[in-house]
């Protein structure tokens, strides 16, 4: 099983969500981390091969609204999606990546590697630092 987190802070060290399929969950779960209102660090973590699947399912590795995901030395691979944000999917959230590689990831609508979702500016951002974002394919 992967991770859910609804608080309001978080910090995970070397923690490896793979192979999680959550398609008897709600459609719009994260595959392997789904997040709202609160902060998750990821700190030298791995996010892989899980999917998320049925109408409108979003972020097949992680899926933020509400809450904010900073991820800091870690991957986010081989993720898949039947909608938006094979890797990641941002809505409603800040998005710090620094230090990391999104590779491999896939959805069946935008935004392979990191799908986002901008409604009315409330609070919704991305940051990349020193990342490689590439392979991904929506």
């Amino acid at each position: 099983m992967g991770f859910r987190k609804y608080a309001q802070w978080c910090l995970v060290l070397g923690f490896i969500a793979t192979g999680c399929n959550f398609d008897e969950k709600p459609a719009d779960d994260g595959g392997g981390i789904r997040t709202g209102d609160g902060a998750v660090t990821l700190t030298g973590s791995t996010v892989s091969g899980n999917s998320t699947t049925g109408n409108d399912a979003v972020g097949g590795g992680i899926r933020t609204s509400f809450g904010d995901v900073t991820l800091a030395n870690s991957t986010v691979s081989g993720n898949d999606s039947s909608s938006n944000g094979g890797g990641i999917f941002i809505r409603r959230g800040a998005v710090l990546v620094e230090n990391s590689t999104i590779t491999g990831n896939t959805s069946e609508g935008a935004g392979g590697g990191i799908g986002f979702f901008y409604t009315d500016g409330n609070g919704e951002q991305l940051t990349i630092r020193n990342s490689i974002i590439a392979g991904n394919s929506d």
